[in-house]
């Protein structure tokens, strides 16, 4: 109860916040067209380095057009679209990635690279595309730029067209006014089609059985695709069990056995494009215990354990709300807690500096101990 009455109150001001309207007006800035940044994002535990892969379309921008600029300002990451001419900024969005996860862990010692990307807007005249980083005060620092002007041969402006078999769940009114979901499933098999629309179905059912999702049913899009796979099955390393699958998920992300993560994000991302989105959903056809949600990426879960129905809506508040786990775990997996506390950035926990952010303040007696006594050494829960 105590995480859906969470869902609620940032939920419910994430609704607010695109009923507002604010000085950016779309059409001075913008063709209705969003070009996707692919970027490489390479380093380690203490450096990162930025590049650029592609600028693409994916088809017409599905988010608010007058809801320009993020007020929530959530997650460690944060790019903002800048206006060349005026200086202004015009766009914004908060965001998480697996980079910063994985960054966290011992695997940072070396360097890896991971792939990721931003919906941009596609601009009428030349932008600064700015990323920033929490810090140690909280502000975000820009920490990589790049520009892109429009006219450049480097863009392209044509969208990929629908390779895989999608089906509209149901649909309430135009994108723009609508808040656009997109469900992917992993491994299903041809033959398992059926089932697998019948495990989208029961998920969605669990999904708009809670507020404020069903008081707000006519006001959100669910869409479905789901790329067939030849086989059926995902890669789980911890058992020895190395199958691949038609999205390239994984279990024992970061060596944590039920943490489940895709690294391909280029797949995935080209998958997502078959439809206007500004969620993902992606249901795995698997019984293990496992799952996944990342701030504005993506959630994951597996579709046949007892469990599936409520992880599927736990994992909503990290990829909707950017929520931390409340959970202590021994695995040096990604959230296992830092060696230096600042004020966390997300919403429902707090290190008692900057108390006013935290979304239960009002709970919070003084005197409370900031270090939570009487865990036990050994928990994983």
């Amino acid at each position: 109860m105590k995480q859906l009455l969470i869902i609620i109150s940032v939920f419910g001001a994430l609704f607010l916040n695109n009923l507002q309207g604010q000085s950016v007006v779309f059409n001075d800035y913008f063709k209705d067209t969003p070009p996707r940044l692919d970027y490489f994002h390479t380093g380690n535990s203490a450096e990162k380095i930025f590049a650029v892969d592609c600028l693409l379309s994916d088809g017409p921008w599905p988010g608010n057009t007058t809801h320009l600029l993020d007020e929530l300002i959530l997650g460690p990451y944060f790019f903002e679209v800048e206006d060349t001419t005026t200086e202004g900024i015009i766009f914004s969005r908060g965001f998480a990635s697996i980079f910063g996860e994985w960054k966290t862990t011992p695997e940072a010692e070396h360097w890896e690279t991971f792939h990721e990307s931003l919906c941009v807007l596609w601009p009428q005249r030349p932008i600064g595309v700015y990323i920033g980083k929490c810090q140690n005060d909280n502000p975000f620092h820009r920490i990589w730029h790049f520009s892109i002007d429009p006219a450049a041969r480097y863009l392209g402006p044509v969208p990929l067209p629908a390779l895989y078999p999608w089906w509209v769940d149901f649909c309430n009114g135009k994108p723009e006014n609508m808040m656009d979901i997109i469900v992917m499933d992993n491994g299903y098999s041809v033959s398992r089609q059926k089932k697998c629309k019948a495990d989208v179905e029961r998920l969605l059912g669990e999904f708009f059985a809670i507020e404020p999702f069903k008081l707000r049913k006519t006001d959100i899009i669910v869409g479905a695709v789901g790329p067939p796979f030849a086989l059926e099955g995902i890669y789980k390393p911890h058992p020895g069990i190395l199958s691949r699958s038609n999205l390239s998920l994984s279990y024992g992300v970061f060596d944590a056995e039920r943490y489940v993560l895709g690294f391909d994000n280029r797949i995935l991302r080209n998958v997502a494009s078959t439809m206007t989105n500004d969620f993902t959903f992606i249901i795995v056809n698997e019984r293990t215990y496992g799952s996944g949600g990342i701030y504005n990426l993506y959630e994951l879960v597996f579709a046949d354990n007892k469990f599936s129905d409520y992880i599927f809506v736990h994992e909503l508040v990290h990829h909707f709300d950017d929520l931390a786990y409340y959970v202590y775990y021994t695995l040096a997996a990604a959230y296992q807690a830092p060696d230096t506390f600042i004020e966390p950035w997300e919403p429902n926990i707090t290190a008692l500096k900057k108390l006013a952010k935290f979304l239960r303040n009002h709970l919070v007696e003084g005197g409370t101990p900031f270090q939570t006594h009487g865990i036990k050494k050994n928990s994983t829960a």
